[in-house]
């Protein structure tokens, strides 16, 4: 049952309103609404795994292998969520490419437009930062460093259990961290009490010699033939030759490796569709060339050449474009990151001649200030203090502790 809350007081709500509206600008307009997953809109099948979780009494809900059960067609996640009730937590996996961030945050919206009655703040939150440590200080930081809510404000969210936390990409914490963070999330339910749902790859979690001690877990299912196959007949989308080549090849190919297994992902689905929409089968990928096509290789260059066709006028080759993104991507991968953000991009990202050119004009934007300041003192035969506050000036303006 929904318990009424008490009012907020002015400034509260507007502490509120405020973490909510970045929420939803962000993580809902910004991400979902826009997101590759956004145009395949499908609903996907969910089973329930009790097995996948370790609930704290050890009751044993059915005999091992067996405990997969598929839910009835057309459930939603947030039925199963408020079927929970109070105290809710929620493990959610999948394939890759299966749809778990896209369900995270359709969950996500679903919270938010009812945020004021629930009493709860849903805010999302990437589990690719967590490094170590209890989970309580990691909120306040990314809730203060991504939300801009200041530390005490934070800190009390979380001390009076006013935060719904949707915690996305378990499987994105570096591998030697993993079960650690596992242990700090159930440690960290046990001493605060929170509402929480977690998404992971089910291959990544199921490899972890700690389970999280929720409630329930759904696995996303792949999508079937029927799923597939009634997407690509919309007239709208001009599909038929990518439809054509799919039923094509599942009927030569081995089903591990055809073009209609890959299209059992979501993702890859969007990629073929936003590849494809318009094109002859003919001209979709070259059948029959090789023994064994290498189709997600054919269908990730088809991919990119089709994206950079969409910008003609780019001021930069694509290869220039390529080589730059590729490195982008190593170094988000390597940091743990997930979601890219200029505004923490770190002198170290740039390639060892780019570094030094920026450490070059660091240093003479330092002493093009400090270079006054002391000769300002300098006639007050005041140098050294001069050149100290210059440098303190300079450290701050520029950063230059963190090169």
């Amino acid at each position: 049952l929904s318990v009424p809350q008490p009012p907020h007081s002015q400034q509260t709500y507007r502490n509120r309103q405020a973490l909510l509206n970045k929420v939803h600008r962000f993580w809902i307009e910004g991400v979902l609404e826009r997101s590759l997953h956004g145009q395949v809109l499908l609903t996907l099948g969910l089973e329930d795994r009790p097995d996948a979780i370790a609930p704290p009494w050890q009751i044993t809900y059915a005999t091992p292998g067996q405990s997969a059960r598929p839910l009835p067609t057309g459930t939603q996640t947030s039925h199963i969520f408020d079927a929970i009730g109070e105290g809710r937590t929620l493990l959610i996996l999948g394939e890759p490419g299966a749809g778990k961030t896209t369900t995270l945050l359709s969950l996500a919206r679903t919270l938010l437009a009812r945020a004021d009655a629930d009493g709860r703040l849903p805010v999302v939150f990437n589990l690719s930062s967590w490094l170590t440590g209890p989970i309580e200080p990691w909120l306040v930081n990314e809730l203060n460093s991504k939300y801009q809510v200041p530390k005490a404000i934070g800190r009390r969210w979380v001390n009076e259990q006013q935060l719904l936390l949707l915690l996305d990409g378990l499987d994105e914490v570096a591998l030697e961290r993993r079960t650690t963070c596992v242990t700090a999330l159930n440690q960290f339910h046990r001493d605060y009490g929170p509402e929480m749902v977690v998404c992971s790859r089910i291959r990544d979690y199921e490899a972890l010699s700690q389970k999280l001690q929720f409630q329930a877990a759904l696995y996303l299912r792949p999508l079937d033939d029927d799923q597939i196959l009634a997407y690509l007949n919309r007239s709208d989308r001009g599909l038929t030759g990518l439809k054509s080549l799919l039923e094509r090849d599942a009927a030569v190919q081995d089903a591990s490796t055809s073009l209609m297994e890959l299209a059992r992902s979501p993702l890859i689905l969007n990629i073929m569709v936003l590849t494809y929409e318009g094109v002859a089968p003919e001209e979709i990928l070259p059948l029959g060339r090789s023994s064994q096509p290498d189709y997600p290789q054919q269908l990730f260059d088809a991919y990119i050449q089709r994206m950079l066709e969409r910008r003609p006028n780019a001021p930069y080759s694509s290869v220039q474009i390529q080589s730059w993104l590729t490195a982008l991507a190593q170094r988000l991968a390597t940091t743990s990151q997930t979601v890219f953000l200029i505004e923490r991009i770190q002198p170290d990202w740039l390639g060892d001649g780019y570094r030094r050119l920026y450490v070059l004009g660091l240093w003479c934007s330092f002493f093009a200030i400090a270079a006054p300041l002391g000769a300002q003192v300098l006639a007050s035969d005041r140098l050294m203090l001069g050149v100290l506050i210059g440098s303190v000036i300079c450290s701050r303006i520029f950063g230059v502790s963190r090169i």
